[in-house]
C-alpha cells in the first residue's frame, strides 16, 4: 500500500499543474482520480438489492399507514415473493389486481384498524375470497372507492352477521352505479326493521345489534365525480333513528 502511495506522490510531482487536490476530490487531476478509482474494489450493482431492502423494512417496520400499489412492473413480484408479515395500523391498497390484494391482506398482522382500497378500472375482485381472510373480518373500518360491483354491501353485511361483528364496524363505499340501495334492501327483505328513502336498517342474528345502510349525502362531490356514496355499519339495536 505504501508503495502505491509513493508512486502516486511521484506521479503527482511530475504533473504540470498545482496539486490542489488535498482537500477536494473535484480539484484533483483526472489522472490521479483514475489511479485512485483503479485501486477501489467496486462491485456491480445488484438490481435485486432494492427489493431485498424493501422486504427488510416490511419485516421490521411497524407502520402507522402502509401504502402499496402495483404501479411499477416489479412491485407485484417483489411483494408476492415476500414471505413475512406486515404490522400496520392502516393500510391503503391502490391499483392492484385480486391476486395482490389477497396476498397483501393475508400478510397483515392482527390489529389493523382500517383498510382502504382504491379500485382501478378493469380489475374484478373476489370478495368472497377476500372476506374469508381473518384480518379483514377483524378490521373495524373499510373504505372502498370507485368499485363497480354493488353486491359488496350485501357481502359485508352477511359476513358481519355470520361473524357477529362488533358494534362500530363500518364500510364506506363509493360506486358509479345507482342500484346498490335497492339491491341491498331486496337481499335482506326478511330482516328489514325500518326503511326510509336513504336508510335501511336490518336485524342480525344477535338481538343487541343491527346493521344500517346509509345512502351518502355528499351530493356536490357525487355530481362532480359521478359517484354514489354509501356507509354500512353495525349499530346497537337500542339506537334510535335520531342518533344516526
Amino acid at each position: 500500500m505504501s508503495s502505491d502511495i509513493d508512486k502516486l506522490a511521484e506521479k503527482t510531482a511530475n504533473l504540470s499543474i498545482d496539486p490542489v487536490y488535498d482537500t477536494n476530490w473535484c480539484d484533483m487531476p483526472a489522472e490521479i482520480k483514475l489511479e485512485c478509482i483503479g485501486k477501489m474494489k467496486f462491485k456491480e450493482r445488484n438490481p435485486n438489492n432494492g427489493g431485498e431492502f424493501l422486504k427488510y423494512i416490511w419485516k421490521i417496520g411497524v407502520f402507522k399507514t402502509f401504502l402499496i400499489g402495483s404501479c411499477f412492473p416489479t412491485a407485484k413480484e417483489t411483494f408476492l415473493n415476500y414471505t413475512g408479515m406486515i404490522s400496520a395500523d392502516n393500510i391503503h391498497i391502490g391499483s392492484c389486481d385480486n391476486e395482490m390484494v389477497v396476498d397483501v391482506l393475508k400478510k397483515l398482522t392482527d390489529g389493523v384498524k382500517s383498510i382502504t382500497m382504491y379500485c382501478a378500472e378493469g380489475f374484478d375482485y373476489n370478495f368472497d375470497e377476500i372476506l374469508e381472510i381473518s384480518q379483514v373480518q377483524n378490521s373495524k373500518n373499510w373504505f372502498i372507492e370507485k368499485y363497480h360491483q354493488t353486491d359488496i354491501l350485501a357481502k359485508f353485511a352477511q359476513m358481519w352477521i355470520d361473524k357477529n361483528s362488533k358494534i362500530g364496524s363500518t364500510l364506506s363505499f363509493s360506486v358509479k352505479i345507482d342500484r346498490a340501495f335497492d339491491e341491498f334492501s331486496e337481499n335482506f327483505a326478511d330482516r328489514i326493521v325500518t326503511i326510509r328513502e336513504k336508510k335501511v336498517r336490518i336485524r342480525t342474528n344477535n338481538s343487541d345489534r343491527h346493521i344500517l345502510l346509509d345512502r351518502g349525502t355528499n351530493e356536490r362531490l357525487g355530481r362532480w365525480l359521478k359517484l354514489k356514496f354509501y356507509r354500512l355499519s353495525v349499530i346497537s339495536a337500542d339506537m334510535i333513528e335520531s342518533e344516526f
